[in-house]
């Protein structure tokens, strides 16, 4: 246990060093990049009424945050995720999962929506044991260019 404090406090402090937010030189700041990663919980809801709601809610939420990337966690489908991003200006949709529940798909996607053009994107559910009943999980990737 003394042994994990110490190698935590010298990666604290190693990190604290290299991560000085004093301007050493006179070139003006990179801007920030923005990454939002949001659990929306079974976007956009699990009746009309409901999903047209919160469709408008989050969609303007969007737009206050103004974020470079998204990566959104419970989205029902690719559709989904097109429609809530429709009308934002410079926005992709990069991925979309397509994890199954038994033959059926799942509603709880993984998506990643950027303002940068991607070279690759994919999703991959993860391995579970044979007849394991296990929900369908996995992860999304996107290579994103600036």
């Amino acid at each position: 246990m003394k042994r994990l404090y110490h190698i935590c406090l010298v990666l604290w402090a190693v990190c604290n060093i290299g991560c000085s937010t004093e301007q050493q030189s006179s070139s003006p700041p990179a801007p920030a990049l923005t990454v939002v990663s949001w659990n929306l919980e079974w976007f956009p809801g699990k009746d009309d009424q409901t999903a047209a709601r919160r469709m408008k809610e989050v969609h303007q939420a969007l737009i206050e945050i103004d974020a470079d990337i998204y990566l959104f966690q419970e989205m029902a489908d690719f559709e989904s995720v097109e429609q809530l991003v429709d009308g934002l200006p410079g926005y992709e949709v990069h991925v979309v999962s397509n994890f199954k529940y038994g033959n059926r798909p799942a509603k709880q996607q993984l998506a990643i929506v950027s303002r940068f053009p991607a070279h690759s994107a994919f999703a991959e559910t993860f391995k579970t044991p044979e007849g394991s009943r296990a929900p369908p999980r996995g992860f999304s990737f996107a290579a994103l260019e600036d």
